[in-house]
């Protein structure tokens, strides 16, 4: 039916939005290495750029997840998005504070890193 078909999409999102945090900030993690021991800078900087643009890509697929739980387009989509479950929820907001109080873009300017 309908709705199982929108809460397996919306449980899809979630897992893909988690997942492409995760892989792409720890992939980033030695090249922000080398940034803050001011080596191989040009590299830093261009990863600096895609850390950038994939906490872009994070942030408005957020945002997307929210208006499915709101409903406000879709009430079958908020109504199939709230049977998933408090685990998908709390996993998500965990994510979400994660990204935005780590804010990995800027780790190594914050320690006198490449700017």
């Amino acid at each position: 039916n309908m709705r199982d078909l929108k809460k397996k999409l919306y449980l899809t999102i979630a897992s893909v939005n988690i997942l492409e945090a995760i892989r792409f900030y720890v992939s980033f993690a030695c090249s922000f290495a080398f940034a803050e021991r001011t080596k191989m800078e040009g590299n830093a900087k261009v990863i600096k750029l895609i850390a950038r643009d994939e906490a872009l890509h994070l942030t408005g697929t957020q945002h997307m997840m929210q208006l499915f739980a709101q409903g406000k387009d879709d009430a079958e989509m908020g109504e199939a998005t709230s049977s998933t479950g408090d685990s998908q929820a709390t996993a998500q907001k965990a994510e979400t504070k994660k990204v935005n109080d780590d804010d990995r873009p800027d780790r190594g300017e914050a320690r006198g890193g490449t700017q």
